[in-house]
């Protein structure tokens, strides 16, 4: 009985101390931490964006580890390895396609990067003896900027303008503050409503045919309501204007990827029927003839009623020369024909809108 106690005993001293030894404080194994990989890693400052000749916002990072304690002193190559030139890293006390620096009290060396003169890619390798990790970075040749008009105050339509934005832009997305974000738009201005009073910080980002994009902010207040008249004449009318011309650069562009579509249906086929009206219609309205323009898709229209291009051509042609009653019409009956077609959807809206602006700036000005 004494022995089996005795035994007990001495098997619960050695519990204790093993786990006391398992817990000392620095032990990287304990509370079941598992101790960091011995080598080179990356950290941080992979995939960012920069303008053309900039210096990338963030520095590349990287980490060397041995005996799972960070290593101070070890030397690391930061090299530019592809993409287009030139390159310049920083990093030390050089500057460069390659430099060379050493990792700090922490285990870490890092260099910043600084975009080149052409949009792309650009590749830098960070090496440390045999070992090496990769950041990819992009040099983006687009650049956004917004600015507003219109009386800041509740209720009031503000016209946004991004058209100061420069590069290959295909979409435009628009952030209010307010909770509200547009969604991807082909024209650079749009108009907004604030239901409250406050500071709102805007943001417009623009993106490239690659993908790529950049950010502009700006700051607006909105103060409560303080007059029914709503915008000035020119205002209204600058605001209308604006979102006319929007469209009809929306349509032009949307007019030739068609065209050329309809051009090449025509020549591969025998017969002139009605595709052959159709391209007559977009050629006078595209060379801004649009009188003959309308006749010419009328003409498609008594051929082929439910011809959803002709009707929605035929608004917006409408719509240019002012004639937003007809124009409205025939934009609606595309939506009836097709309720997915989002851009008659968004003419028939900026008629809308345009026509309200206009009727709450009318004070006996003329711009």
């Amino acid at each position: 009985m004494v022995h089996g106690i005795r035994h007990t005993v001495v098997a619960l001293v050695l519990a204790i101390s093993l786990s006391v030894a398992m817990t000392i404080p620095g032990d990287p194994h304990a509370s079941g931490q598992t101790p960091p990989a011995d080598g080179l890693g990356k950290v941080s400052g992979d995939g960012q964006n920069a303008q053309l000749r900039a210096w990338f916002p963030l520095p590349l990072v990287v980490e060397v580890v041995v005996d799972g304690s960070p290593a101070a002193g070890e030397p690391v190559t930061f090299a530019v390895v592809s993409g287009p030139l030139p390159h310049t890293l920083e990093g030390g006390a050089s500057v460069g396609p390659t430099v060379v620096v050493e990792t700090d009290a922490n285990g870490t060396a890092s260099a910043m990067l600084r975009a080149s003169d052409v949009a792309g890619v650009l590749s830098v390798n960070a090496t440390w003896g045999s070992q090496a990790v990769q950041f990819r970075a992009y040099a983006v040749n687009v650049s956004a900027a917004i600015s507003v008009e219109g009386d800041r105050e509740v209720g009031v339509r503000l016209l946004f303008d991004a058209s100061g934005s420069s590069g290959n832009i295909t979409a435009y997305v628009f952030d209010f503050g307010d909770g509200s974000i547009s969604r991807a738009l082909v024209e650079p201005r749009t108009l907004h409503v604030y239901s409250r009073a406050g500071m709102y910080l805007v943001v417009v980002t623009v993106h490239d045919e690659r993908g790529f994009e950049h950010s502009a902010h700006l700051d607006v207040r909105i103060a409560e309501g303080g007059s029914t008249a709503g915008p000035s004449p020119h205002v209204a009318w600058a605001i209308e204007a604006a979102v006319l011309l929007g469209l009809a650069a929306a349509f032009y562009a949307y007019g030739q990827k068609r065209m050329r579509h309809q051009v090449e249906r025509i020549r591969a086929a025998e017969d002139k029927g009605s595709d052959d009206m159709f391209e007559m219609a977009v050629s006078h309205a595209l060379a801004g003839e649009r009188e003959m323009a309308i006749t010419y898709f009328r003409k498609v229209l008594r051929d082929d009623p439910r011809n959803v291009s002709a009707h929605f051509y035929m608004g917006v042609v409408l719509m240019e020369l002012r004639r937003f009653g007809a124009a409205s019409a025939a934009l609606r009956r595309t939506l009836e024909l097709d309720p997915e077609f989002q851009a008659a959807r968004d003419a028939l809206q900026a008629i809308t809108a345009a026509g309200r602006i206009a009727e709450r700036g009318r004070g006996g000005v003329t711009p």
